[in-house]
């Protein structure tokens, strides 16, 4: 299951928003920084111990940003990890990266929201591989983020974990939304997702999704200083179904 952005997750429900008149249309073939995604309303798309080896990542400190996730810090790095983002990720799988923002994202212009919607996906892998909500809680404002954090939170407590369930774009387009002051821009995200396993304390495998495939409107808003995403919403989704053996 995707749930934009915890896979795994239960997803809300609500409008279908369809995006207008194609601006700009981009057919990245993004390999993926493997992320996975909680999916929004209308069916739309997750870090803190120290770097070890099982699975944590060395690198910079989310508490050497000392400014706001809305602001440059000082000396206008290319990139960063926001402020609060976990950087260690006890259950990393291959392709999983830590999550960064870049200058693009703080520049009111297409490009600049098509930067804000790569971060999320790819803080959306980080969600699963930290099992914390922080990277994408950095750059999300709708309402189904929250709640998806609030289930991820309860998750931890229970000291369960994910397993899979990253996401990969396979092509991406670029839509003037007709929703405003909602957003501006909208990026439209195929991709594909891993099966989804959901593991217990006692390494106990309690759930298990299958693998499949989405379309995805991520609504991305400037806040007059940087892009934020405004809403996610699940455009189509069909299950991958495995193999059988002959």
């Amino acid at each position: 299951m995707i749930l934009v952005l915890v896979v795994g997750l239960e997803a809300s429900t609500g409008c279908q928003h369809s995006p207008r008149s194609v601006t700009g249309s981009t057919a990245n073939t993004v390999a993926a920084s493997r992320t996975s995604a909680a999916v929004s309303s209308v069916g739309a798309p997750r870090g803190s111990a120290s770097a070890s080896s099982a699975g944590g990542v060395s690198g910079p400190s989310a508490s050497a940003t000392a400014v706001p996730v809305d602001q440059i810090p000082p000396g206008r790095p290319a990139e960063w990890v926001p402020a609060g983002v976990s950087t260690t990720a006890p259950f990393r799988e291959t392709g999983d990266v830590l999550p960064r923002f870049n200058l693009a994202m703080f520049t009111n212009d297409q490009a600049g929201a098509v930067a804000a919607s790569k971060y999320y996906l790819s803080a959306s892998n980080w969600s699963l591989a930290s099992n914390s909500a922080s990277a994408t809680e950095a750059i999300c404002d709708d309402a189904t983020c929250r709640s998806n954090a609030e289930v991820l939170r309860s998750h931890q407590k229970r000291g369960y974990h994910f397993e899979g369930g990253r996401q990969q774009m396979l092509s991406s387009a670029v839509f003037k939304s007709d929703d405003a002051p909602r957003a501006e821009w909208i990026v439209q995200i195929g991709l594909k997702f891993a099966a989804t396993v959901t593991v217990n304390a006692q390494g106990v495998v309690v759930k298990v999704e299958p693998a499949g495939r989405a379309v995805e409107n991520v609504y991305l808003r400037w806040s007059g200083s940087m892009w934020r995403v405004s809403g996610l919403y699940l455009a189509g989704r069909r299950q991958i179904s495995p193999r059988r053996s002959r």
